[in-house]
């Protein structure tokens, strides 16, 4: 684990307390490789430029959601590796990353899956002035794409929240028509089975744990 902790550019100076946190999410996720999840926690944390408070924050939100959702340890971890290279266009902190892949995994879909809807979703939504059926589509909703746009600049999970769970008109409540709309507006339809309900899109769906107490 050591080792593993210094191939991610672990410092020195934190690799003990970095061996004691991946022993701990070891035995928390029950994995059968504690070197290769060592590993891959190091990953997250480098993708992510995570603090090592930061980090072991994030290990803790994992393991409640590997404990509380149809999702395991091993499904976010791979999730949160993959699709840290799409958040380069959205703010939105890594805990609500992860919740928000947890609920797409709880549908059905591989971690792999997951991690491209989303990367879909931060992408088209950071880029909807530019893109006529992303923009189109918001419209439709009365969304304005400009708004969207420097909202998942500047706050990607308030905006989905905000967009997400407006009020939608008469007619988009007769057909039900709002969720899945801005659904195929930010193209993650694409990535569920047919079945599943697209509210798993929505902020309001997230299971992030409750703050710690002291």
């Amino acid at each position: 684990m050591m080792t593993a902790g210094a191939k991610m550019n672990i410092p020195r100076q934190e690799l003990a307390a970095y061996v004691t946190e991946a022993v701990k999410a070891a035995n928390a996720f029950e994995a059968a490789d504690p070197g290769a999840l060592a590993e891959e926690l190091g990953r997250i944390r480098q993708n992510f430029k995570l603090s090592k408070e930061a980090a072991s924050e994030l290990v803790n939100v994992m393991n409640y959601l590997d404990d509380n959702a149809l999702v395991s340890g091993d499904q976010l971890i791979s999730y949160m590796n993959e699709v840290s290279g799409s958040m380069g266009l959205a703010k939105m902190g890594e805990k609500h990353v992860a919740a928000l892949g947890s609920a797409l995994i709880s549908t059905g879909v591989e971690s792999s899956t997951a991690a491209k809807a989303v990367g879909s979703l931060m992408t088209r939504l950071g880029t909807a002035p530019d893109m006529k059926p992303v923009r189109e589509a918001l419209k439709s909703i009365g969304i304005d794409a400009k708004s969207v746009q420097k909202g998942m600049v500047e706050d990607a999970q308030g905006t989905l929240e905000k967009n997400h769970c407006r009020r939608p008109t008469n007619a988009e409540r007769a057909t039900s028509r709002h969720s899945q709309r801005l659904g195929r507006a930010a193209n993650i339809t694409a990535y569920l089975p047919n079945s599943s309900p697209i509210q798993s899109f929505g902020a309001s769906k997230y299971a992030l744990p409750p703050p710690r107490t002291h």
